[in-house]
Parts: C-alpha cells; sequence; structure tokens
C-alpha cells in the first residue's frame, strides 16, 4: 500500500495489489487496484499485455466479490486486449465458464443499416405483367424508396436456482423494435 500512496499512479503497485488483495480477502481492494491500474495503463498506452492483466485481475477480484456480472464486463475488457491467440482463448473460455454460472444473463443488439429500397418498392416505375405487358404507371409510393433501419433487440434472464444440471428453468423478456427513415429526398408523396 505504501508504493500506491506515494504514487497513486504507479500501475504495477497497482496491479500487485489487484492480484493479491483478493487473495487476502479483500476483493473489493482488488477490484479498485485494478480498476486504478487500467485507466493508468490506458491513459500511458502502455502494452496490451498489461492492460489485460489489469482487466483479468479486475474480474477475478469482481468474481470473489460475488459480483458475476461485473467479472463479465472486465473480461469482456480483456478480450480487446489480449496480447496473443492463447490468451484470447482463454479469455473466452472464462467468459463461458463464468456466464454459465451467472444467474442474471442480458444481451443487446443494436443495427443501424442504410438501405436503398426501404420499402421494399417495385425497382421500375411500370407496372407490368411477366415482365412484357405494360398495364400501368406505379406511384412514386410504390417504388423503391433510400432510407435508414435501425433495430433494438434486448433480452434479459434470470436463471432460477431449482432444476439441477440436467434442468435449466430462465425467467426472461425481451423487447425488440424496428424503425425506419426515409432519406429527406424520397419521402413518400412528395
Amino acid at each position: 500500500m505504501d508504493l500506491v500512496q506515494a504514487d497513486p499512479k504507479d500501475a504495477e503497485a497497482l496491479l500487485i495489489l489487484a492480484a493479491t488483495e483478493p487473495v487476502l480477502g479483500n476483493p473489493v481492494a482488488g477490484r479498485m487496484a485494478g480498476r486504478a491500474a487500467w485507466s493508468t495503463l490506458r491513459a500511458k498506452d502502455a502494452p496490451d499485455g498489461l492492460q489485460y492483466e489489469a482487466a483479468r485481475y479486475t474480474a477475478q477480484a469482481a468474481w470473489v466479490e460475488g459480483n458475476s456480472v461485473v467479472a463479465q464486463y472486465w473480461l469482456r475488457r480483456a478480450l480487446d486486449v489480449a496480447p496473443n491467440d492463447a490468451a484470447l482463448q482463454r479469455t473466452q473460455d472464462d467468459i463461458a465458464w463464468l456466464r454459465a454460472r451467472t444467474p442474471l444473463q442480458f444481451d443487446l443488439d443494436l443495427a443501424v443499416v442504410p438501405m436503398s429500397n426501404l420499402n421494399n418498392g417495385a425497382t421500375g416505375g411500370l407496372l407490368t405483367i411477366d415482365d412484357s405487358f405494360v398495364v400501368g404507371v406505379l406511384s412514386p409510393e410504390a417504388q423503391e424508396l433510400p432510407g435508414v433501419r435501425a433495430t433494438v433487440d434486448a433480452r434479459v434472464g434470470y436463471l432460477l436456482p431449482w432444476g439441477g444440471a440436467a434442468l435449466q428453468t430462465i425467467v426472461g423478456a425481451r423487447v425488440f423494435g424496428t424503425w425506419n427513415r426515409f432519406s429527406p429526398e424520397a419521402e413518400p408523396g412528395t
């Protein structure tokens, strides 16, 4: 602790605390030291290997503390700075292991996509039968119109504690939404 008190930005001392405090029975101090080490290393643009260790020690402290959601968060940060393929695979395995033991699970998928045919309209201005016989002219609204589609898919679930290894009961909720916006020059009816 004396090294950190002398220099609160000493990343190596903070890493040592992040690694040792959970083992000594103080996971909160380990998590806080790991978070401080992460911030210091990011600010110094330190090598990915050190940032990786800071994220993993912080995840370990959060797990010992009993906060599996925070542990997953830090393991995902470790994925971003894994120094090699072996470290990446080890972290992916740890996330899968931790996720199987975490009762609260959530996913969020966001997408914003430009589209050339947002309304699924016709590509030409004529209404034809078998691409041979012209029957009439299509209105501007019936033709393809460009725009942007945004989608949100949010899911949350909680693994109930009964059932054992052979049976899982999950209570969950899902919210899904799609928003479409025509390009200003393609507003229908203009």
